[in-house]
């Protein structure tokens, strides 16, 4: 049986491979960028999350994005993709795509609340409401 060192290795059990003898694919998963590949895996669980994952990934902090975008993915793993999917929809709807504001949601199972439109209340006018004018007689107060 032969064995192959690589220079540089210095055991037996430990591997040095160069990126010329990885398959392509690896070789460019190697070469990739993190937010991409992140940015691939949210797209793998839906649009939804996608658009969140993107929100997250475009904050200045570029560490601490990465981090926060990696942990709202591996929500899918305490819940499903479905529910991960439909929270961060529900987030973008209330316009927060924040990791903490998707946990939330799938905690209290809020996102499978319907948002409703808000009523249009007409004004009333009427002569017993007060209106700027009857304060303006009081003299401010």
């Amino acid at each position: 049986m032969a064995t192959l060192l690589h220079n540089g290795s210095t055991s037996l059990l430990q591997s040095v491979t160069t990126t010329e003898h990885l398959h392509k694919n690896h070789a460019a998963y190697l070469n990739a960028d993190d937010k991409d590949l992140i940015r691939n895996r949210a797209e793998m669980i839906g649009v939804n999350t996608k658009k969140v994952t993107d929100a997250i990934l475009n904050l200045p902090s570029v560490t601490s994005s990465k981090i926060s975008a990696n942990s709202l993915l591996q929500l899918a793993d305490m819940y499903s993709k479905e529910e991960l999917e439909m929270a961060a929809k529900k987030a973008i709807e209330i316009g927060s795509m924040t990791k903490t504001c998707v946990e939330s949601l799938l905690k209290s199972k809020s996102y499978l609340i319907e948002t409703q439109e808000p009523i249009d209340i007409p004004v009333i006018d009427h002569e017993n409401i007060r209106g700027h004018c009857y304060y303006d007689r009081l003299g401010g107060r």
